[in-house]
């Protein structure tokens, strides 16, 4: 039972037996033996019922690898009994790990099965972990091997916006520029634009279509919502006006050296289901991709998945598909299937953006507001931060 729990934790799924090899088995054990997966063949079974247990079990299409768990006792011939693993398992080209439960009364039959090549551990949870780690390496050996798709992108536009940035002396993008850099990349986007006065921005709104959301410019102002940096849902130029008027006056007071380059008018987007993607570059690695439940839950849950970029076109799917979030995505619980195909995309978006410059040392994007299938996604909160490529080198 712990053996399948861990399988279980570890990622492992526990094969139904066929229907024939459940009645093979019901001829080789006696009546008190279970024969549902885990087969359990009672303390005192012999090699033979080891041997034509094993067999038939390789023999099932519904498995791929197998853990056998020995507790001997005074009637246990551990030898034969390893002997018989070693004989089968010859036969056939799927995986098998034993765990002898004990020390100097199997120790000859542990060594029986490594000298020929089956591993044997000392607890059942450690063969299920390293059962589950040779399944993931035998998926990414045979991962489809399909190239990495390029998109037609600005890369001169996104290049531009990040040399000025460099050139000021700033590392992190203020939001508007983190917007137009993933615009040239063609991610969907809210609506928005940079204001600089209060007439400009209830004009932006009227332009952008009500309700909207005022943000904060400023590359000495990270966390917006600490300074009341942030007005949502404002429904009407009026308020636009006195929301522009009123985050000044806040900011000024709790941060008065601030350099402010404006107020980003945004479209007031409405409420998908919250997805994080995220790029961090190693010194050795390079980028690596990250995917995941978004919001503010993001810290506590830790539903994410990562790979290196760049990513081959299946791998956004297999990132996704890792997660229990995709769970959510497909429909839960009444609720509709969301735009997985939409999310994929991005996630091979962002792979080629962060291929293409390496000047980005981080990169969040969250939430992502996924829509029901079909209907798309909208980035609507974007985080760039910039580092030196001989930094990186380090």
């Amino acid at each position: 039972i712990l053996a399948t729990d861990s399988c279980i934790r570890h990622g492992l799924n526990i094969a139904p037996l066929s229907r024939n090899t459940v009645k093979t088995l019901k001829t080789i054990l006696p009546p008190q033996a279970s024969l549902n997966n885990p087969i359990d063949l009672i303390a005192d079974a012999q090699h033979e019922q080891y041997e034509a247990t094993l067999k038939e079990i390789l023999k099932d299409k519904n498995v791929h690898s197998s853990i056998i768990i020995l507790t001997a006792t005074s009637f246990t011939n551990v030898d034969k009994i390893a002997d018989s693993i070693v004989k089968t398992t010859k036969k056939f080209q799927k995986p098998v790990l034993c765990s002898f439960l004990g020390v100097y009364d199997v120790s000859t039959g542990i060594e029986i099965l490594e000298e020929n090549g089956i591993p044997s551990y000392r607890f059942p949870e450690s063969a299920a972990r390293v059962l589950s780690e040779m399944t993931k390496f035998n998926l990414w050996l045979n991962r489809p091997k399909t190239g990495v798709k390029k998109f037609s992108v600005n890369k001169a536009r996104a290049k531009k916006i990040i040399d000025s940035v460099k050139k000021e002396g700033r590392l992190f993008l203020l939001e508007h520029e983190s917007y137009e850099v993933l615009k040239a990349y063609q991610f969907p986007l809210v609506k928005s634009s940079l204001a600089r006065t209060k007439t400009e921005a209830a004009n932006a709104a009227q332009k952008i279509g009500f309700p909207v959301v005022l943000k904060i410019a400023s590359p000495d102002i990270l966390h917006k919502f600490d300074f009341g940096g942030v007005k949502l849902n404002l429904k009407n130029k009026n308020e636009v006006r006195e929301a522009y008027q009123e985050m000044l006056k806040n900011i000024k007071s709790k941060k008065p050296k601030a350099k402010i380059r404006g107020v980003l008018v945004e479209e007031m987007a409405s409420q998908g289901k919250e997805i994080i993607l995220g790029m961090s570059r190693d010194p050795q690695f390079g980028p690596i991709l990250m995917f995941g439940l978004g919001g503010i839950y993001v810290e506590v849950l830790e539903d994410v998945s990562f790979r290196l970029a760049p990513i081959r076109e299946r791998t956004a799917d297999m990132m996704i598909a890792k997660t229990k979030t995709h769970k959510i995505l497909e429909g839960f619980r009444g609720e509709p299937p969301y735009d997985i195909k939409a999310v994929a995309e991005c996630l091979k978006r962002l792979s080629q953006l962060v291929t293409d410059l390496e000047e980005i040392k981080e990169l969040d994007i969250n939430p992502l507001f996924v829509y029901e299938r079909g209907k798309g996604c909208a980035i609507v909160d974007a985080r760039i931060i910039l580092g030196s490529r001989k930094a990186q080198a380090i």
